[in-house]
């Protein structure tokens, strides 16, 4: 028998196109009955590159059938061809593969003129139409080139297999496993084979199992676990992720089954490695290092000093499932931190990246897929740390409501216990210490949450922290200090802000730091703006010094007997009461400054809310915060009668559950807390009963009208305008004389005219006010 073949020896084959060959060949005798029409044969010998045994006997019976049927106009052939051109006739004699011009075959015969291989790709299906309707000459042609392949010795092990090997080894993977891989590996190197894939139409999956069963030679069992929803295969993103346990069985084409989704993966499974370690450290994205110190977290202090001591140790000991998990708003530092902490743990940190080489997002399943490999690469190290950021789109959500518990297929409900499972078995055994980061955990299961082994809410920094990253990141600008304090004082500041800020303004390139300030303040003014955080406006200057000699306390307490009371206590509830412009809130600024605290000032209005149930979480939310910094802290709020109104006028059921938050959040504070009200008689008597010290901030007297003239107008008072101070005993504020200073600011030639009788009308007009204007409060 003579036969055509590429290569006068199996050895002198190019051994990917073997390996193809060898693929597409088991394939031919699995599948016995095959569509008509179907492209398969085609496109596999295309993607073997022609490696394929021609025996005289199958090529005699090919002339044959082709010689007795009519030509077939194919969807490769161009629109103006002949149709009644036989591809063996005269004009177009007999067309196959050649080597260097001619065939090779036994006794160096040569049986036909033949083209050039890569003409192969664009063959007409009349070719193969023998081969597609008639299973006895396939299945000659597929014997006779396995027979002729497997005569080549084994040679090297190509990299796409070596990388399957050890990609299924780190999985833990069986057999059938490490088969799947090599055969999604080539795959990878060959892409004319997944195309000739697609040509295979299976529909249901069942079929699928056996044929993949028969090529990897195990059961159908094994090759179904490889596809279930929760294999390994698919957490990792190599398979396609399946929301539905169902969808497995609606794969139209067997290349469905057999691309590599996850493009990690995919990148790294052709490439050459010295080692499996090598292999999987290509999956590895060492962190970049932070610029932030211990000083800058300092607010943090507890938590680090819990943290790297349980760091050290888990990797010193290899104890697994070590997780700690850093949540909070958008910029607060918390990739920042995690790399702090790794560095004073003397540690590597390696990311698991959130998106792919082109720049593409990458999925969950492919997020989790890299965590995996990431994991197996740095298995019996004792010196590294792991980086997920943005972990919330990677955990199996418990967030759902009964309404969805009641409605959801009983199937699902599995499926979604299955993947909590799975979750859970991960956080278990992770080999090394991970991070994860998110914005909020609100989504995540409980059941998932009680697997890490430390958890820190990362709020906003206090103001003395915010100081020093404001001098770290703006320092270039030249910012003068004063700029630098109004900045540390914003609300809601975090170390992004700053930063962000820093690199805009830099690039703005200011000619002077004064034109820089500018760019700052409007660089932070819009981003607040858009953020939806508030945006203070810029304090008037203090129109006259503040001054406790000009605070009026009715009864026993009195200024300088309350400060040391307070110095003395870490707890303590005040309610600050009285006729509007007393300086009541001023006076918990100067209490908070002598305590060497921050004053974390929130008004009744912030706390309100539309929305049903919302009340009581901004309430929580602002205890909350100021119980993690309640030894640095002083929480003062500010026109607490719009929030805590009497509950027995209560007309909504809303208006008194948040009066009871309330009440149930100050009992367990540990900090020191001040209200202020102007109008103490709207105070639920509940709310009341919880302060310490209730305190009535009373209008001036005479001695303090005298001297605050004094003070604020620069010159003596006459006799006439002593006695019309006195006048004023008990009705006159700070706030009155403050805001005439302003006025004469403005028209310095009223200084010289009745300044008395200014205040005295500014007392009138104010005190016809009240009720329907909010007075203006002590500096102002």
């Amino acid at each position: 028998m003579r036969y055509l073949r590429r290569f006068p020896s199996a050895a002198q084959a190019i051994p990917v196109e073997r390996a193809v060959a060898e693929v597409v060949c088991r394939l031919i005798l699995f599948r016995k009955p095959m569509e008509r029409g179907s492209d398969f044969l085609r496109l596999g010998a295309s993607a073997a590159g022609g490696l394929m045994i021609w025996s005289e006997y199958l090529l005699d019976r090919m002339i044959d059938e082709l010689q007795q049927k009519p030509r077939r106009r194919s969807r490769f052939d161009s629109a103006d061809e002949d149709s009644s051109v036989h591809p063996l006739s005269d004009a177009r004699p007999l067309a196959m593969v050649q080597l260097n011009g001619e065939w090779v075959g036994e006794n160096d015969l040569k049986l036909c003129e033949l083209v050039d291989p890569d003409e192969l790709a664009v063959l007409s299906n009349d070719w193969f139409s023998p081969l597609i309707n008639d299973y006895s000459l396939r299945s000659r042609l597929a014997h006779d080139t396995l027979q002729w392949v497997r005569q080549a010795c084994p040679s090297r092990p190509l990299p796409y297999q070596i990388n399957a090997a050890y990609l299924a080894e780190g999985l833990g993977l069986d057999a059938a496993g490490a088969r799947l891989l090599e055969l999604i590996g080539l795959c990878i190197e060959v892409p004319g084979l997944l195309r000739a894939f697609a040509a295979i139409e299976v529909g249901d999956f069942k079929r699928t199992a056996r044929v993949l069963a028969d090529l990897f030679e195990c059961t159908e069992a094994d090759v179904e676990s490889l596809y279930r929803p929760d294999s390994l295969l698919r957490r990792c993103g190599v398979l396609e992720s399946s929301q539905d346990p169902g969808i497995r069985h609606h794969h139209s084409t067997l290349d469905d089954l057999l691309a590599c989704h996850n493009p990690s993966i995919r990148a790294s499974l052709t490439r050459t490695f010295e080692s499996a370690q090598a292999f999987f450290a290509s999956f590895l994205l060492p962190a970049l290092p932070t610029r932030l110190n211990l000083p800058d977290v300092q607010h943090l202090d507890r938590f680090t000093d819990l943290a790297l001591p349980t760091l050290r140790h888990a990797t010193e000991e290899g104890a697994p499932g070590l997780n700690i998990m850093l949540y909070g708003p958008p910029g607060t530092g918390k990739t920042e931190y995690a790399k702090l902490l790794a560095r004073e743990a003397g540690l590597q940190l390696f990311e698991v990246a959130c998106s792919n080489d082109e720049g593409a997002g990458m999925s969950p399943n492919d997020r989790l897929g890299s965590l995996m490999l990431a994991l197996q690469s740095l298995k019996g190290r004792r010196d590294a740390m792991v980086l997920l950021d943005e972990a919330e789109d990677v955990f199996p959500t418990g967030g759902h409501g009964a309404l969805f518990q009641l409605l959801v297929m009983g199937r699902a409900r599995g499926r979604q216990d299955q993947g909590k499972a799975w979750m859970h078995r991960l956080l278990e055994q992770m080999a090394v210490p991970v991070i994860w980061t998110t914005n909020s955990i609100d989504a995540i299961d409980p059941a998932t949450l009680r697997r890490f082994s430390l958890i820190l809410k990362m709020g906003e920094p206090p103001r003395s922290v915010k100081r020093r990253l404001a001098e770290q990141y703006l320092g270039a600008l030249n910012l003068p200090a004063v700029h630098l304090d109004a900045i540390a004082a914003l609300p809601a500041l975090t170390p992004g802000h700053l930063e962000t800020t820093a690199r805009t303004v830099s690039l703005a390139a200011p000619e002077s730091p004064e034109q820089a300030s500018a760019f700052v303040d409007q660089q932070l003014t819009h981003a607040r703006r858009a953020l939806g955080l508030p945006v203070p406006l810029k304090r008037r200057d203090a129109a006259i010094p503040y001054d406790i000699r000009y605070v009026n306390l009715r009864g026993s307490h009195n200024a300088e007997t309350l400060l040391p009371a307070l110095g003395r206590t870490q707890r303590a509830a005040l309610c600050f009461y009285g006729v509007p412009g007393t300086g009541k809130t001023e006076f918990g600024h100067h209490i908070a400054k002598c305590l060497g605290r921050e004053l974390m000032v929130r008004s009744g209005s912030d706390l309100l809310s539309p929305w049903v149930g919302q009340t009581e979480q901004l309430i929580a939310q602002m205890f909350e915060e100021a119980a993690d910094r309640s030894d640095e802290v002083v929480l003062l709020l500010d026109e607490a009668d719009t929030l805590l109104g009497d509950r027995s006028h209560a007309r909504a059921s809303w208006e008194i559950s948040h009066t009871n938050e309330f009440l149930a959040q100050m009992e367990s504070f540990p900090g020191l807390f001040i209200c202020t009200t102007n109008l103490m008689d709207r105070l639920d008597a509940a709310v009341l009963r919880r302060f310490q010290f209730r305190l009535e901030f009373e209008a001036l007297r005479a001695d303090q009208l005298v001297a605050l003239f004094v003070q604020t107008f620069g010159r003596e008072a006459t006799p006439g305008e002593v006695m019309a101070l006195q006048r004023l005993a008990g009705s006159a504020v700070p706030a009155d004389f403050a805001n005439i200073a302003r006025v004469l600011r403005m028209t310095p030639e009223l200084l010289n005219g009745d300044v008395v009788g200014l205040v005295q009308e500014e007392v009138r007009s104010r005190r016809g006010m009240l009720g329907s204007v909010r007075a203006m409060g002590f500096m102002n």
